[in-house]
């Protein structure tokens, strides 16, 4: 019986023990709730992106992308789901509208830009790329600073330059959590608020915009964005092969470290020549 006892012991204090030597590595490794695109996406997403590699070749230097390093052996990490604000006509109601997936830009072991990526047709295809090379690291940031238990959604939306996380808590916490400070808005980066208080700055801005109190580009038919930490105008100009490409331009020159390919369309011969 003694013997009997004493073995009990032992394996219910090897177990305890092991309990909690395995504890800390188990509590820190959730992280809080995301979508992600499956692998049926992101290889109609990655069989598209072939299309623009050389394109991304001949402006590497607005990428971070040496010459030693080239978009030809470029591929596309997780993509993440991202929404924006096209539903923000009932303010009272969620603005966040699902947009499509981020898909950042893996170059010989660094960042090369993010795709972004919609579905037209029952196909997923490249909507634009731009040069953010902090994607990642920026998400990663965010992440910290949120509860395992909470869900959160990607925010990037160009008519407001908003770029974000929302945040879904069951604590109580819920909210707007922006990764890059937002001058339209009035957001600090990583200062939480809360989704009321996002509401009413919202509902603010499309006043004072309606109000023209707030126009883009003196009138101008281009969206404000925000990009690399500044402000510039998107407009569009015309590639050699028929296709539309936006190109960020600030104070009338080119900002080489936030520079966006915008691919809104590809001329339509080239699809009809597949």
């Amino acid at each position: 019986m003694k013997r009997i006892l004493t073995t009990l012991f032992l394996v219910l204090f090897a177990t305890c023990t092991l309990g909690l030597i395995q504890q800390p590595a188990f509590a820190g490794s959730p992280e809080p709730k995301i979508q992600y695109a499956d692998q049926k996406v992101k290889s109609m997403v990655e069989a598209d992106f072939q299309n623009y590699k050389n394109s991304l070749e001949h402006t590497k230097d607005n990428f971070g992308v040496t010459e030693q390093e080239s978009y030809s052996k470029a591929s596309l990490g997780d993509g993440v789901a991202y929404y924006d604000l096209a539903n923000n006509s009932d303010l009272s109601a969620d603005p966040l509208t699902f947009a499509g997936y981020v898909f950042p830009i893996h170059v010989q072991g660094k960042t090369g830009g993010i795709v972004f990526a919609q579905e037209k047709e029952g196909k997923w295809g490249v909507f634009y790329i731009q040069s953010n090379l902090t994607f990642e690291q920026d998400l990663a940031e965010a992440k910290k600073r949120i509860q395992a238990d909470d869900s959160i959604k990607l925010v990037s939306d160009m008519s407001t330059a908003l770029y974000a996380v929302s945040i879904e808590s069951e604590t109580g916490n819920s909210g707007i959590l922006p990764m890059r400070d937002n001058l339209a808005l009035g957001l600090k980066k990583n200062a939480l608020i809360p989704k009321s208080e996002f509401q009413s700055q919202l509902k603010s801005l499309k006043a004072a915009r309606e109000s023209n109190k707030i126009s883009s580009n003196n009138g101008k038919d281009n969206e404000l964005i925000q990009m690399g930490g500044g402000f510039g105008t998107a407009q569009t100009a015309p590639t050699e092969q028929g296709a539309t490409k936006n190109l960020l331009i600030g104070g009338g020159a080119l900002i080489a470290g936030a520079l966006s390919i915008l691919a809104l369309r590809r001329q339509k011969k080239q699809s009809e020549s597949k």
